[in-house]
């Protein structure tokens, strides 16, 4: 009976990244992005990748500043460009996340915060999107 929330995220215009700078390069994007990500994640929650360049993280417990502490994580890590062979390269993120409160099942959780982070892509990238239901 303890709400959690799950987030997706990706790195924004990824393609571009391994279109520009090679895959090794977007490798080391994925790698390094998800890193910072996790260094400032707190425990109990967790980080995974989802796929490709999707990421989830699970809060097994929530309250009402998870939202403000996970838009304090996103910012850090898109603040600090990450080098790779010389050479600054500037990422950003988008976000969606969802919180168990209105729903049933983690697969029901889990589908709203993808279409949060859909919603975040369709509208300008680089931001959170959290779902009604929160």
């Amino acid at each position: 009976n303890i709400d959690y929330a799950i987030a997706i995220f990706d790195i924004d215009n990824f393609k571009k990244i391994n279109d520009t700078w090679g895959h090794d390069a977007g490798d080391f994007i994925l790698k390094s992005f998800t890193k910072s990500v996790w260094d400032q994640i707190k425990e109990p929650a967790k980080i995974g990748r989802w796929g490709g360049e999707e990421f989830i993280i699970i809060f097994p417990e929530i309250d009402e500043e998870t939202v403000y502490k996970l838009e304090n994580i996103r910012l850090k890590a898109i603040q600090t460009p990450i080098e790779y062979n010389g050479q600054d390269i500037h990422v950003t993120a988008t976000f969606g996340i969802a919180s168990s409160r209105k729903y049933d099942s983690p697969e029901a959780v889990l589908a709203q915060a993808d279409a949060m982070l859909l919603i975040g892509k369709q509208n300008g990238k680089n931001r959170i999107v959290v779902s009604q239901d929160f």
